[in-house]
């Protein structure tokens, strides 16, 4: 049985639903890094074209620990839905009452509300949806395709941390209770500013309900309080991007925010901002996900007019077309992260559960779940943790 599987629902009739289709697909089926010559994907079943009998082909909901059905609702789904697709809307609200299936109903049209469905709470997608639904921009999903990818990233890995323990009667290491905290490592001197755009667009996107937020120290640190405790609190129970920049690997406390991230164990994104080059490169930056960053996304007077406009608090000049260009490949930058970072955080949690079914079905316990490969930092903290346990028995 399969630790998930993603259903996509919509009408045959909406003329753009294999866009939609493609880029959810695209996303799941290649999740963060490269492990022995393979990604983790999860299966995204369509069902939109009809079978014999006039409706979707049925879904098995045992051949999955957990189902998410993904419902691209507007009014031709809705008129299927309350004419020839009764039955199999039917089978679709017994699922969810008996706690086989999930649903994510993405509203595209403010009639795109689902018969048996009016108490469910929607993802309004049509409140940010351009007018046209091509999804592509230059060939890439476009903002609110970007948007809707983060929100169904998100909804999967809230769906699995809170079921999927459960289901399989184990324990993750990300706390199903808490929102993820992105912590975000980086060098005053040359990452800050990347660092601060991708604090301000996380908490800018809480109206997506991603049940993401930032750590970034210069805002979340509280004066009084250990910062080191801090910091390890946050990074052992969130998720990490490290700016790396010209001067990162030269800063001691961002050398110890990587190690700290990977000796719990962490989901990792590096965000690689080099210009010149290192001097020497930090060995334990490497074995994790790689996502290059241009430069002058964030060093341009855009960023400083409009912290000059917040410190005067004034409103901004009209901005150039040209500033308007770069703030919007400012923005795709930093989604197109964030999509990397969830990918690889929801590859984390399926790699840990994979184990975990593996390991009940032979009647083993792990002694380390790596989902990353085994690198020399691994091998020392579990016989650290080796030692520790030992020590704790003996005494």
């Amino acid at each position: 049985m399969e630790p998930l599987r993603i259903y996509l629902i919509y009408s045959p009739n909406f003329e753009f639903g294999a866009n939609y289709a493609r880029h959810i697909i695209k996303t799941f089926d290649s999740l963060g890094m490269v492990r022995q010559r393979k990604r983790l994907g999860v299966p995204v079943r369509v069902r939109s074209i009809p079978a014999p009998n006039g409706q979707p082909l049925a879904i098995d909901w045992d051949l999955a620990h957990i189902n998410i059905v993904i419902l691209l609702s507007e009014g031709d789904l809705s008129k299927d839905f309350s004419n020839g697709w009764k039955d199999y809307l039917s089978d679709i609200q017994q699922a969810v009452k008996s706690g086989q299936a999930h649903i994510l109903n993405v509203a595209l049209t403010k009639s795109g509300i689902i018969p048996g469905f009016e108490d469910l709470e929607v993802e309004r997608y049509f409140s940010y949806r351009e007018k046209d639904n091509t999804c592509l921009d230059d060939g890439g999903p476009n903002e609110p395709m970007r948007r809707l990818l983060l929100s169904i990233l998100s909804f999967t890995g809230i769906i699995l941390r809170k079921n999927l323990p459960l289901a399989i009667n184990t324990k993750l290491s990300l706390d199903p209770n808490r929102p993820v905290k992105v912590f975000l490592s980086h060098s005053k001197r040359s990452g800050q500013k990347l660092a601060e755009c991708i604090h301000d667009h996380l908490l800018s996107i809480k109206s997506w309900r991603t049940n993401v937020g930032p750590f970034l120290d210069s805002e979340s640190l509280k004066i009084g309080h250990n910062f080191q405790k801090d910091f390890e609190n946050n990074i052992k129970n969130g998720v990490f991007i490290a700016v790396q920049t010209d001067d990162y690997a030269t800063r001691r406390f961002c050398r110890w925010e990587m190690m700290c991230a990977k000796r719990h164990r962490r989901p990792i994104l590096v965000a690689h901002l080099l210009q010149k080059g290192e001097g020497r490169a930090f060995p334990y930056a490497g074995n994790t996900p790689y996502a290059v960053v241009s430069d002058r996304f964030f060093s341009t007077s855009v960023l400083e007019q409009k912290a000059e406009g917040d410190i005067d608090g004034n409103e901004l000049a009209p901005a150039d077309p040209a500033d308007e260009q770069l703030a919007a490949e400012q923005k795709q930058a930093i989604d197109l992260l964030l999509i990397n970072l969830m990918s690889e955080t929801l590859r984390f949690i399926l790699f840990e559960c994979e184990v975990q079914i593996t390991a009940s079905e032979r009647n083993v316990s792990p002694a380390a779940i790596l989902p990353r490969p085994p690198e020399l930092a691994d091998l020392a903290y579990v016989m650290q943790s080796d030692a520790k346990g030992r020590d704790k028995n003996h005494n």
